[in-house]
């Protein structure tokens, strides 16, 4: 791709857990819930998000439910933008569900884990359009087990970027 894209650009360095916060103003929130908590390397899921501001200045985050039984401290994920012009763009990133000890981030209750990350802060969306997300795991596992659903949300952050 010979053009730079300045935004939706996804960086590992950019991935944070977040505290849960009520009085998010999200313009976009969507979830996949899998069977029998079980994803499969095969089953990708996607998400349409339709921007109209181009100004605005948004976080990008994903919410991961998992079972306490989950084999790993993380997972890995590959998303794929696909922008309005049909350009994309996909990045590997990683979220961590554990310590190195083992204690696990995010809200547990019983034997469900609730992670959110962000995949992206202080993004703005260069086009006007339909922009697809597709996320897919991206581990060794065929059948990647223990993970109950994947949410993606789109947070206004009540702020325009500098031009």
């Amino acid at each position: 791709m010979s053009k730079a894209l300045p935004i939706i650009v996804f960086s590992i360095i950019s991935i944070f857990i977040l505290e849960s916060c009520e009085n998010r103003n999200f313009i976009f929130s969507d979830e996949s819930v899998f069977e029998n908590g079980t994803w499969n390397e095969a089953d990708s899921v996607t998400f349409e998000v339709d921007v109209l501001d181009t100004m605005k200045l948004y976080n990008l985050g994903l919410i991961v439910e998992h079972s306490k039984n989950y084999p790993a401290q993380n997972i890995y994920l590959k998303i794929n933008t696909t922008f309005p012009d049909r350009q994309y763009f996909t990045q590997r990133v990683n979220i961590d569900f554990a310590n190195q000890a083992g204690k696990w981030f995010g809200d547990c209750s019983g034997d469900i884990c609730e992670v959110e990350a962000f995949i992206q802060q202080g993004a703005y969306f260069n086009q006007q359009g339909k922009y697809q997300f597709t996320i897919k795991q991206f581990t060794r596992d065929v059948d990647l087990k223990n993970i109950n659903r994947l949410q993606f949300f789109v947070e206004d952050m009540q702020q325009t970027r500098q031009q």
